[in-house]
């Protein structure tokens, strides 16, 4: 994708290239959050000036002038991570120069946010004890993996 985008490689077809671009966003808002959660201490996701925020319940992208710590916490709002592209709005400040580190300004494609926390939904977890087994069931929202939440609570890859 980088090299189709840098026109050292043509690709006609057209479902092809849109896909590259999807995987070339997804792969740099990967190494921003992978990047955050280095900055994170103890599985808190760290919130930093200049963040931009979706309103979980809105749906809109905003900056506010202090860090909303109460509303995160209340999972009303969650910090969102650049998908590069055109017409997408930008952190500032502390959180703006990480994420410049990881953006395409040249990239012809819209741009996007994406969640930098799930929160999960009516998660509940069943012990079978004489089998040695568990069942769980919960909701995550588009976008989200059931294999990281898994990992998460298992505390290793599963793959």
């Amino acid at each position: 994708a980088k090299e189709m985008l840098e026109e050292r490689r043509f690709i006609r077809d057209r479902k092809v290239r849109n896909f590259l671009v999807s995987v070339y966003q997804s792969d740099l808002f990967n190494r921003w959050l992978a990047k955050r959660v280095s900055l994170s201490e103890r599985g808190k996701f760290k919130l930093l000036e200049g963040d931009v925020y979706l309103g979980l319940h809105t749906q809109r992208l905003f900056t506010p002038k202090e860090i909303p710590l109460q509303d995160f916490l209340s999972q009303k709002i969650t910090p969102t991570g650049l998908l590069p592209g055109r017409e997408v709005y930008r952190a500032r400040g502390e959180a703006g120069k990480i994420e410049e580190l990881f953006d395409a300004p040249f990239l012809a494609a819209k741009g996007h946010r994406r969640a930098a926390v799930v929160f999960v939904k009516d998660f509940r977890m069943r012990f079978f004890p004489n089998e040695q087994k568990a069942s769980l069931s919960f909701f995550l929202p588009k976008g989200a993996y059931a294999t990281v939440l898994l990992e998460a609570l298992a505390g290793k890859e599963l793959g």
